[in-house]
Parts: C-alpha cells; sequence; structure tokens
C-alpha cells in the first residue's frame, strides 16, 4: 500500500503547482470575502446601534442575509475556479495524449523515417515513448538488415521449389512488418 502512494498518475511538478494555487487561492479568496463580509456587518451595527433594543427591529435577518450573500458568492467563485482548473487540466491532458497518440501510430506503422519524428516533449511519459520509438527503430533497421542478408542467401543450392518457398516466406514476412 505504501508503495501505491508514491506513484504519480499526473506531473509531480504540476501537482504540486495545482496544489499551492489552490491554496493561495482559496486563502485569497477566504480573506476577502471575511474582510467583505466584516465590513458589511460593521456597516449593519453602525446603523442599528440606536435602534437595536427596540421591539420592532430585527436585525438578524440582514446579517443572515449578508452571510447568505458571501457564501453563494465564494461557492460561485470557486464553482467558476474549478471550471477554469477543469478546463486547464483537460488541455494539457489532451496535449499529452495527442502527442503520445501521433508516437504510437508511427510505431503500430512501423513508419520511422527521419520525416516522421515524433514531437518532443519535457513530461516523463513522452520520455519514455520517445525511448521507446528509438528502439523500435534499432530493431526495424535489424530485422530489415537480418531480411536482406537472408535474400542474399537464394543463390545457394536450393531447389527451385525451396528458392519459391523462401521467396514467398520474406514477402510475407515482410509484408507483416509493414502492416502491423
Amino acid at each position: 500500500m505504501s508503495e501505491r502512494r508514491r506513484q504519480y498518475f499526473i506531473d509531480q511538478k504540476v501537482q504540486g503547482n495545482l496544489l499551492a494555487v489552490l491554496v493561495i487561492v482559496q486563502l485569497g479568496l477566504v480573506s476577502v470575502l471575511l474582510l467583505i463580509l466584516y465590513g458589511d456587518i460593521n456597516t449593519l451595527i453602525e446603523e442599528h446601534i440606536y435602534r437595536i433594543h427596540s421591539k420592532g427591529v430585527n436585525s438578524w435577518l440582514e446579517i443572515l442575509r449578508l452571510l447568505a450573500i458571501t457564501m453563494t458568492t465564494f461557492l460561485a467563485l470557486n464553482i467558476f475556479l474549478l471550471y477554469v482548473a477543469h478546463t486547464a487540466w483537460s488541455r494539457y491532458i489532451k496535449k499529452i495524449i495527442s502527442q503520445f497518440s501521433l508516437v504510437l501510430d508511427h510505431i503500430m506503422k512501423r513508419e520511422f523515417s527521419d520525416s516522421m519524428l515524433p514531437v518532443k516533449s519535457g513530461h516523463p511519459m513522452m520520455q519514455l515513448v520517445q525511448q521507446w520509438y528509438t528502439e523500435e527503430k534499432q530493431r526495424r533497421l535489424e530485422i530489415d538488415g537480418l531480411l536482406d542478408e537472408l535474400t542474399g542467401y537464394m543463390n545457394t543450392d536450393f531447389t527451385q521449389n525451396d528458392r519459391m518457398e523462401l521467396q514467398k516466406t520474406l514477402e510475407n514476412y515482410r509484408q507483416l512488418l509493414n502492416s502491423r
């Protein structure tokens, strides 16, 4: 269980930044709303200071109204900030996933030409995918070299049937490598 807590499912840097921004924004928001509430309640007390003991005056409703407005504002601002954070996070994830998909498509199609170089990114996942791309490219070069070497043996003492079968097998093997 303690092993699972060390896994980061998002960037450690982004996770830390999001947490820091969340704490700072919430502290700032609460501070500003408390100052506004303090000012409004002070104004309300000033207005009712000499009428507080009269029977017809009920200042609790006004205080509750101020609290309701403050809490509604706090909730609305938090929902808006949550939407902004969600939008920014979704864009970040989509950017990484699109880069990952691009590299994955090249690998699956076995397209390793220099014009098809994958997008470089500083994200750790993209560095691993880049390493995988490089390994697959090297593997493809080695397989192609092996296939070329095998075709060189076509002129040895094989019967015509053996050569045809070998040629057919080699062509099928190349097609499998290209279609994968």
